[in-house]
């Protein structure tokens, strides 16, 4: 998962290079840790879920109402 984000960063990098870097970075995980924030206010949450077929991660992402 963090390659994936770095490897955006860089390739707007490559685009963009009057962006600083760690602006890129930052900006790539910043949905991430809104999530967490929302998570630990308990405003949105997962739970896990029983599937026939693999899934990635096997949870199911909810906010609570």
């Amino acid at each position: 998962m963090t390659a994936g984000h770095f490897g955006f960063a860089a390739a707007v990098k490559y685009k963009s290079p009057k962006v600083p870097l760690w602006a890129l970075m930052l900006s790539t995980y910043l949905i991430d840790i809104v999530f967490i924030i929302l998570v630990s206010a308990g405003i949105e949450g997962f739970a896990p879920i029983k599937a026939t077929q693999p899934t990635y991660g096997g949870v199911i992402i909810h906010a609570y109402h």
